[in-house]
C-alpha cells in the first residue's frame, strides 16, 4: 500500500506525535509498504503549507492517515476526499477543554458539535488511544462501528534494570501546559535529587521556569538538556530514578511508555493518559495528588533492592507487548485494508 502520515508539523520538528509517525514510517516500510510524511515546517503555518499541495499528492495514496486535530488541514479533506481516511486525534478533541480561556471553550465547542460529526461522515475510521478515548468519541455522536483502539507504540528493551542515579528525568516539550513548573517545586521537595529537563523550548519559556528555580532556590539542581539524541536519551532514561509529567492533557506520553521499557518509575498528575497507564501498569505508574505525595512515591522507590526492580521490569515487558511496534503496525495494517472489524 502507499501510505501517506500527515500531521500539523511533520519530522525533523521533535514532539510526541513526530516521533510516533517516524517510528510508524518504520514499522510499515519494514511490512513492505511505500509510507510518507506530510506536514509543516516548525516556522511556518502547516495548513498553509500544504493545503495547496493536499489534491495533487492525496489522490496517488491508497491510505492517508491523519495525526492530530488541526483543524484546517481536516477541513480539506471534505474538499480532497482520500480513498481511505484514517485519522487519530492523539486526544486532540479534549485538549483544548482543559486549558483556560474563552477561545480554547470555544475550539472544543467546534470540535465536538460540529467538526467531528462532520469528520464522522468522510472517515472509514477513526482511532482511539485508549478505551477512555474510544468512549468519549462515542459521546461526542461518533458510530461504533467507525471506532478502533490503537495505542502509540514504543520500543520494549531488553535490558536488565539498574539502580538509579540522583535526578529525576522530564523528557518531552517544554511548554507551559507540560507542567514543569511542578516538577521543579518537586526537586525542592527532594533535596538529594536533581532534574533533568530533556526536549525542545524556546527563550520565553527557559527563561519563566529559570526564574522559578531562582525563585525557590533549586537553580544549581535543575539542568535544561535541549533536544538529546535518541541514545542518549535512553540512557538518561534508564539511569533516572523517576520519570516525572506534570500536563494536564496528555492522553497517552510517548515519556512514560519508553519508561516503562526502561523499567523506570513514571510519577505525575491525573491526566487521562497518566490514569489510563496506571490502571494497566500501577507497579510503574503512579498517580500524586500534590507534590508531597509524589515526593513520597519518588522516595519508596528509590529505595528498592535491584532485585526487586528486575522482577518489577521482567513482569512488566508481557503487558506491554499490547504496545509493541509489531502490534501496533499491524493492527493499523488491518484497518487500513479495511479488515478491522
Amino acid at each position: 500500500m502507499r501510505v501517506a502520515l500527515i500531521t500539523q508539523f511533520a519530522p525533523p520538528v521533535v514532539g510526541g506525535i513526530q516521533t510516533h509517525i517516524s517510528r510508524l514510517q518504520q514499522e510499515l516500510s519494514s511490512r513492505g509498504n511505500t509510507v510518507d510524511i506530510l506536514g509543516g515546517a516548525a516556522s511556518s503555518l502547516p495548513a498553509l503549507n500544504l493545503l495547496p499541495r493536499m489534491r495533487w499528492e492525496l489522490e496517488s495514496y491508497d491510505v492517508v492517515h491523519f495525526h492530530g486535530f488541526e483543524r484546517l488541514l481536516l477541513l480539506s479533506l471534505f474538499a480532497h476526499r482520500p480513498r481511505r481516511l484514517v485519522v487519530t486525534p492523539h486526544g486532540g478533541v479534549l485538549g483544548p477543554s482543559l486549558v483556560p480561556g474563552v477561545a480554547n471553550r470555544a475550539k472544543t465547542w467546534i470540535d465536538r458539535t460540529r467538526l467531528l460529526p462532520l469528520l464522522s461522515r468522510i472517515a472509514h475510521a477513526i482511532v482511539a488511544l485508549h478505551e477512555t478515548e474510544r468512549r468519549l468519541l462515542q459521546s461526542f455522536g461518533v458510530p461504533d462501528w467507525l471506532l478502533h483502539t490503537v495505542p502509540n507504540g514504543v520500543d520494549i528493551q531488553l535490558q536488565r534494570a539498574v539502580l538509579p542515579s540522583d535526578y529525576l528525568l522530564y523528557a518531552g516539550r517544554v511548554t507551559r501546559a507540560k507542567g514543569l513548573d511542578k516538577c521543579i517545586e518537586l526537586v525542592r521537595l527532594l533535596p538529594s535529587m536533581h532534574l533533568k529537563v530533556a526536549g525542545p523550548y524556546t527563550g520565553r519559556v527557559r527563561n519563566w521556569l529559570e526564574t522559578k528555580c531562582r525563585l525557590i532556590g533549586v537553580e544549581n539542581r535543575v539542568q535544561f538538556l535541549g533536544v538529546v539524541p535518541p541514545e542518549e536519551l535512553r540512557r538518561l532514561r534508564r539511569h533516572a530514578t523517576a520519570n516525572v509529567l506534570f500536563s494536564t492533557y496528555d492522553h497517552q506520553p510517548l515519556a512514560v511508555l519508553e519508561a516503562l521499557a526502561s523499567g523506570v518509575l513514571s510519577v505525575g498528575s491525573g491526566s487521562v493518559g497518566i490514569l489510563e497507564l496506571a490502571r494497566t501498569f500501577p507497579e510503574l505508574v503512579r498517580t500524586a495528588d500534590s507534590l508531597s505525595d509524589a515526593a513520597n512515591m519518588i522516595s519508596a522507590d528509590r529505595a528498592l533492592s535491584l532485585e526487586e526492580r528486575e522482577r518489577r521490569r521482567a513482569a512488566t515487558v508481557p503487558l506491554l507487548q499490547a504496545y509493541s511496534w509489531p502490534h501496533v503496525g499491524s493492527a493499523l495494517e488491518r484497518i487500513y485494508s479495511g479488515e478491522a472489524a
